[in-house]
């Protein structure tokens, strides 16, 4: 009985939905349930690979050698840019640049949006392979923390920071 506005209740039930066969259905559901079990699998395998990588790190942690340094000391912190979108020479590129929007996996790898060698010299920033970075502003803020360390030479947007890690600290350790 509830319905945006504009929308009658009535004007709905006279929508036509297509339905495959229900041996089709069927099928899918099957296969839904296949996936929803793959996906309880990986949890646990990633849940159990976190776990051992915590301790290991607790354990390499409790060892001399450690030390402790402010974050603003381990790596040279870089703010990004965007290149004019209304220049086509700038963008479609090979050089992925990373958004807000764009930053979903810690990998950082490939991005929907590419520039041109020209564009990644025109208002953003490169920064090289085993650079860490991070969301600053954008709404994802509000539910998390989007982070990720880049594999490759990357750009990236405004809306992230960059750090470059000290020669004397292992980027994946920082990360």
């Amino acid at each position: 009985q509830v319905a945006a506005a504009g929308i009658r209740g009535s004007d709905l039930k006279g929508l036509m939905v297509p339905f495959p066969s229900i041996d089709l259905q069927r099928a899918i559901a099957r296969m839904l349930g296949a996936l929803d079990g793959k996906i309880e699998v990986n949890e646990r395998i990633a849940n159990t690979a976190l776990g051992l990588a915590q301790a290991r790190y607790g354990a390499a942690a409790s060892t001399d050698g450690w030390r402790t340094l402010a974050l603003g000391s381990a790596a040279r912190w870089l703010s990004g840019g965007t290149p004019r979108t209304s220049e086509p020479s700038y963008w479609g590129g090979e050089v992925p640049w990373i958004s807000a929007l764009s930053l979903k996996s810690p990998w950082i790898d490939d991005s929907d949006r590419k520039l041109t060698a020209l564009g990644s010299i025109s208002g953003t920033r490169l920064v090289p392979a085993e650079s860490i970075i991070f969301v600053v502003r954008g709404s994802s803020l509000k539910s998390e923390f989007r982070v990720g360390i880049s594999q490759r030479e990357v750009a990236f947007g405004q809306d992230c920071k960059a750090l470059i890690v000290d020669d004397s600290i292992d980027p994946y350790l920082l990360f």
